[in-house]
């Protein structure tokens, strides 16, 4: 089974919809023990031209602080200044009239870059604001995280950060990475489950064809994956298709063996009435001193019933 390329936004987002993952991501990445209570994709209105944004993951942790984490496939020079307007629209997200500038919640932000936008061999790097004279940190409202996958992807190391690195650099690769965490374990296994996700593979093939049309592509190329799109549309409309008529097929059997229930309730039903209404006549003709074979020929009832109820 081909397992699907992580750096892609549907298999990105479908991955880290696990808290667990993505709290252990986060917390290697900054260096501290964050703990993911919940995720937001809520689209954010970025200007007044109508031009909005959409966080690729917005957590949230058990403080209230934001934690927005975006997946660049193919970084460009305005990286920076892009994510630094994302920080700034997390870190006013649901500040309204009447609120508090001390209730600001800390925001962290976290790029990963698919391609290198810093020209040194650091992998990781974090940006705050700070006091150039002295030296001190403003606060911990604003940090700002780089992480460029093409430094990593190959790199020694064997921490928890390394190996989060390396997964997502490429994850197709990702039997190969050692297990013997469980967390990187589990990760593992998470890739191969969405990689069998017919639903999140369509959309990362129709990622792929977008992304081929803006880098010009040759047009065979271009020709086998519209192909691949329209034969994965069309099979998921048949499985759509078949479902239905196998629904339907549920819903007549079902329908016919609740009619089929129904009466034979109703035959057991007059049953019991038949045989009570003769176990009375025979009540009322014992009373009347007639002979109890007779009372068996009128009523149909057996010699040992009717002695039963004298």
């Amino acid at each position: 089974m081909e397992l699907l390329d992580l750096r892609y936004d549907a298999a990105f987002k479908e991955f880290f919809k696990d808290t667990e993952l993505l709290s252990s991501f986060i917390s290697s990445i900054t260096g501290k023990e964050l703990q993911v209570e919940s995720l937001e994709y809520t689209e954010e209105k970025a200007v007044d031209d109508g031009r909005s944004i959409i966080f690729d993951i917005l957590a949230i942790d058990k403080d209230g602080n934001k934690i927005n984490v975006e997946m660049e496939k193919n970084s460009t020079s305005s990286i920076k200044k892009r994510t630094q307007f994302y920080w700034a629209k997390a870190f006013t997200r649901g500040f309204e009239k009447k609120s508090k500038f001390k209730n600001l919640k800390d925001t962290i932000c976290i790029n990963i870059l698919g391609n290198n936008v810093f020209k040194d061999e650091v992998i990781c790097r974090e940006y705050v604001l700070y006091d150039r004279e002295n030296n001190n940190r403003l606060d911990e409202c604003l940090s700002i995280y780089f992480v460029e996958l093409q430094k990593g992807e190959y790199s020694k190391g064997e921490s928890i950060k390394d190996l989060w690195i390396k997964l997502l650099s490429n994850s197709k690769r990702a039997e190969e990475l050692p297990e013997e965490s469980p967390i990187i374990k589990k990760a593992v296994l998470k890739v191969y489950q969405i990689s069998e996700i017919d639903d999140i593979q369509l959309k990362v093939i129709e990622e792929a064809l977008e992304e081929s049309k803006r880098l010009d592509w040759e047009d065979d190329v271009l020709e086998n994956a519209e192909t691949m799109v329209r034969e994965a549309k069309q099979k998921a409309h048949e499985e759509v298709k078949e479902a239905k008529r196998k629904l339907k097929e549920a819903e007549q059997k079902a329908e016919e063996a609740t009619k089929e229930a129904a009466k034979k309730a109703a035959q057991e039903a007059a049953k019991e009435t038949e045989k009570s209404t003769k176990i009375d006549m025979a009540k009322n003709m014992l009373a009347s001193n007639i002979d109890i074979n007779i009372i068996a020929n009128v009523t149909g009832l057996e010699v040992c019933e009717i002695k039963k109820i004298q």
